[in-house]
């Protein structure tokens, strides 16, 4: 008397048929994926690659099926969700969507508020990224405030030395363009550190000379300077990634030091 009886049970499939899921053999189907968390993980994957590669129309549908999978198994107030919404806002915030941005990174911080210490240096993160998207538009002390805080975090844990320079290096960026609006150099809307060096570079602001500019590139070179080898690989190519920064600043000699021992390092691995 079971209506399922000799139902056709199926544990793995990629697909089935338009024939028989249609009614062509099968009156009814039901589908049950089981396998929704390895397709969560691999939507962050492909969500980052789209940000990476400014995919946008592929990045959109990548979050949207994000948000279907953990709207249907109740994960809203899981530190799983708002690890996906983290990455959501970083790729919105990289397709130039700062309104639904900060949408998905409100919702990554008000999950991380309910499960994690003020100080979880996922915080840090979280704090330094929303810090990118309030500079982008252009409110710069809300930018600036976010990323202090992130500071404040990191100078507690001493194995996130290399990620405390970079807040450095983002603090003097932000400090340089509010320096440079408040000076009346620059118009609205200068989204990095290059565009707003280029306004200034026919002006007679320099954020090299800017005292706040200069005290968060002391800080960031005392982390990534130190004396004796560099601690890791990590730190080599933060070194190196944050020499662009500094050289799009004016701090050309600071950025060639550190460029050069990301180099040193990275020949000695060689040999």
């Amino acid at each position: 008397e079971d209506p399922y009886f000799n139902a056709l049970q199926l544990k793995y499939a990629n697909a089935i048929t338009c024939h028989k899921s249609q009614g062509g053999q099968w009156g009814c189907v039901f589908i049950d994926n089981p396998f929704w968390q390895d397709e969560l993980t691999m939507l962050n994957e492909v969500i980052g690659y789209s940000r990476k590669h400014l995919m946008k129309a592929e990045g959109h549908a990548y979050i949207s099926r994000a948000e279907d999978i953990i709207n249907e198994h109740g994960l809203n107030a899981e530190v799983a969700a708002a690890t996906t919404w983290l990455n959501c806002a970083t790729a919105l915030r990289a397709f130039g969507e700062p309104a639904d941005s900060l949408r998905f990174f409100g919702m990554t911080e008000e999950i991380y508020s309910q499960k994690m210490d003020p100080f979880d240096y996922r915080y840090a993160s979280l704090y330094n990224n929303m810090s990118l998207v309030f500079s982008d538009t252009g409110d710069y002390e809300r930018a600036i405030s976010l990323a202090s805080k992130a500071a404040d975090i990191l100078i507690t844990d001493e194995a996130s030395g290399a990620e405390l320079a970079a807040t450095h290096v983002t603090l003097a960026v932000i400090s340089a363009k509010q320096g440079a609006v408040d000076a009346g150099r620059t118009g609205e809307g200068a989204r990095d550190a290059d565009d707003m060096k280029a306004s200034a570079d026919d002006r007679s602001y320099e954020p090299a000379s800017d005292p706040a500019v200069r005290g968060y590139v002391d800080k960031a070179m005392a982390l990534l300077d130190p004396e004796g080898e560099l601690p890791d690989q990590y730190y080599a190519y933060m070194c190196m990634t944050n020499a662009k920064s500094l050289a799009q600043l004016g701090f050309a000699d600071e950025s060639a030091r550190l460029n050069g021992r990301g180099r040193d390092f990275y020949e000695r691995l060689r040999n």
